[in-house]
């Protein structure tokens, strides 16, 4: 099971059962390199050295590892309750990696769920096992569904906002694009959808924390997927101008309508504009 492969986009995560591989993130943009992932070891080195990064990439990631490994072991000499003992063991083995990674927790807490409910239901230890690996790949196509269905909502909403407008320009920050997700992106997913939509002028990608990558993960994701006029400010351009009042800046209230943030979609340009302050709430933009 893997992420629909209908665009051209990058994918952080490429699995099939049995099989792990991540893009190592360190190397963007000027090589694209993909780790084989074997076992939930690699997964835990994988997420502590950021070769993965953004929290819904992160908790998949994690969870697959560990389904590699499972699918992958061979004889196993014990009962359903060993089975299960065995995988929370791994889960909390990972949630070390990054202690402070939401996903990842609530990721690790829904299969140890997974796990015992199978271990009271059956005595076999591979019933466990594959309860634990089909709940893992319906996170990974849950997360892709999620992203597509906010970038839908997103584009919609902005379309009905911005009705007299014909095109769009829209600037994003953070990492939220298919790299930092299972596939499509969450934020920068809204851009996509907007792109598949025709009216896409311009996206504004500024992200290249954490290590200051010259060219940002938007702006590449943008690029791969062919979405036209997709340009990238530095850190030090776009907190300068967030900072300016639009009323001596017409050019740039002009051409930009929407920025997207983590969290909220912010109608205009800057914080000092706020005329749509949309909450997402629990679906979330953003990781």
């Amino acid at each position: 099971m893997a992420p629909e492969k209908n665009d051209s986009a990058l994918q952080a995560i490429h699995y099939q059962r049995g099989s792990l591989q991540l893009l190592d993130q360190r190397k963007l943009p000027l090589e694209t390199i993909y780790m084989d992932i074997l076992d939930s070891k690699d997964g835990w080195y994988a997420i502590r050295d950021m070769v993965v990064r953004g929290a819904p990439a992160i908790a998949v990631a994690g969870a697959l590892s560990l389904a590699v490994e499972i699918f992958n072991l061979g004889t196993f000499d014990g009962t359903s309750e060993d089975a299960a003992s065995l995988v929370t063991n791994k889960l909390e083995y990972l949630l070390s990696s990054r202690p402070t990674a939401v996903n990842l927790s609530d990721a690790a807490t829904k299969l140890k769920e997974v796990v015992s409910k199978a271990a009271a239901t059956s005595s076999e230890a591979m019933a466990v096992f594959q309860a634990y690996i089909e709940a893992a790949e319906v996170m990974l196509t849950d997360d892709v569904a999620s992203n597509k269905a906010i970038g839908s909502y997103g584009a919609s909403l902005i379309q009905n906002q911005l009705k007299h407008l014909k095109m769009l320009s829209i600037l994003t920050h953070c990492n939220t694009g298919s790299l930092a997700t299972a596939g499509y992106g969450t934020a920068l997913g809204v851009i996509r959808a907007l792109h598949d939509a025709g009216v896409l002028e311009r996206a504004y990608c500024t992200e290249t924390r954490p290590f200051n990558q010259c060219q940002s993960f938007g702006c590449k994701i943008c690029y791969s997927g062919c979405m036209p006029q997709s340009i990238e400010l530095s850190r030090e351009f776009h907190s300068a101008i967030m900072c300016l009042r639009l009323d001596e800046h017409q050019m740039l209230k002009d051409e930009l309508e929407f920025t997207i943030l983590k969290g909220k979609l912010d109608c205009g340009y800057a914080h000092c504009c706020f005329k749509a302050n949309i909450e997402f709430g629990n679906i979330g933009i953003g990781t």
